[in-house]
């Protein structure tokens, strides 16, 4: 359990250093602006254009959750982990009377 925690704990600190680096921020960023202002200048006839980037910036938005989930996840696993080891503490505490 410790191992799959331990995991969930890096994988959260990867996700923290791809969403939190000036790239991927400055990435995201012109995406969102280009698509938007493409979506923005679409005609009243160009319906499968505005549909197709609709499915993009869902896409973008999709992809944004799933890091969230992993930082979510991480966190959790972080607060278990410090939960176990403060019972093994105390474990170790009572042992060791």
């Amino acid at each position: 359990m410790n191992e799959q925690l331990d995991n969930e704990v890096k994988r959260k600190a990867e996700a923290d250093r791809i969403t939190n680096s000036w790239l991927h921020k400055e990435a995201w960023n012109v995406l969102e602006m280009h698509l938007f202002d493409q979506f923005s200048k679409t005609k009243d006839n160009d319906a499968d254009v505005r549909e197709s980037l609709y499915r993009e910036m869902k896409a973008l938005t999709r992809v944004k959750k799933y890091y969230e989930s992993i930082i979510t996840t991480g966190k959790m696993a972080e607060h278990q982990l410090s939960t176990l080891e403060k019972a093994a503490r105390k474990v170790k505490k009572v042992i060791n009377m």
